[in-house]
């Protein structure tokens, strides 16, 4: 490689002294990269894949939550983690979980993920609580609410499922238009009313959304979507919907009460058979 170099450069030590030169501005290229260029990117990005779950470190955004969602005090507020400094997304960790993270003061532990997403900034024009609540983290948190929370019949419950979005003036459940002016912009939770007592407790149905100036929108996965449109659909027969009743046994034939039982008919001056003879 010297030789290459030697027979490029033509005469002297020049060249050599130039080529030196150029291998420190190489090494220092490198180290500047490293810092924050290429270098740099590849190593956030490599730091990015590990989840770096803490306590919410703003005292004030814990207590705006709780007071926001009207959350009780069974709630475990240390549950919720955050991987960033500006806690842009929250997560609620099990027990066992925060216990884990709690002891791992030297940060050992390599968290690929963690938890379910519970909270999301939701960024605004307008002066509101600006986080949104994620429909995966709603069974979670649900026991615990008091606020944010209308119910809807199904015929206004499938019109916002299918449209995704719905003029506040447009919803006709009684009551419930009421409720939503009452309450400032931000996220809601919408139930589905159920007067048969079918979707109550574990198997209530739900969905995440936001209360905007004049309408309600949908913060809801597509898949979630489809999934609940397809059980809401009308069908055309009766015994594929989920809702439809029990099908009745086949009815019996009937028979008059007191009819006796048929009788085998003979010929009343028929002789009793022979006996055979040879």
């Amino acid at each position: 490689a010297a030789a290459g170099g030697d027979s490029m450069a033509g005469d002297g030590e020049a060249p050599a002294a130039n080529g030196a030169h150029g291998e420190d501005k190489k090494e220092d290229k490198k180290k500047e990269e490293g810092k924050g260029g290429r270098g740099g990117a590849q190593h956030q990005q490599r730091k990015r894949k590990e989840e770096l779950l803490a306590p919410i470190a703003s005292a004030d955004l814990v207590r705006r939550i709780v007071d926001f969602f009207g959350l009780g005090p069974d709630f475990p507020v240390e549950q919720l983690l955050t991987s960033s400094e500006t806690s842009n997304k929250i997560y609620f960790v099990s027990t066992a979980v925060h216990q884990l993270i709690k002891v791992d003061t030297r940060r050992q532990l390599k968290l690929v993920h963690a938890g379910v997403k519970m909270f999301e900034k939701n960024p605004t024009k307008n002066d509101v609580f600006d986080y949104r609540l994620r429909q995966e983290g709603v069974p979670f948190m649900l026991p615990f609410m008091s606020k944010r929370k209308v119910e809807l019949d199904r015929a206004d419950f499938s019109r916002l499922l299918a449209d995704g979005r719905m003029l506040i003036e447009d919803i006709k459940t009684p009551g419930a238009k009421a409720e939503v002016h009452a309450m400032e912009g931000g996220c809601i939770l919408l139930l589905l009313r159920d007067e048969r007592g079918v979707y109550t407790g574990p198997k209530t149905v739900f969905m995440a959304g936001w209360r905007g100036t004049y309408q309600l929108t949908l913060f809801v996965s597509k898949f979630e979507v489809q999934a609940l449109m397809a059980k809401f659909a009308p069908t055309e027969d009766p015994a594929s919907s989920l809702d439809a009743p029990p099908a009745a046994a086949p009815a019996a034939e009937a028979k008059p009460a007191d009819a006796p039982p048929a009788a085998e008919a003979k010929p009343a001056d028929a002789p009793p058979a022979a006996e055979a003879k040879p």
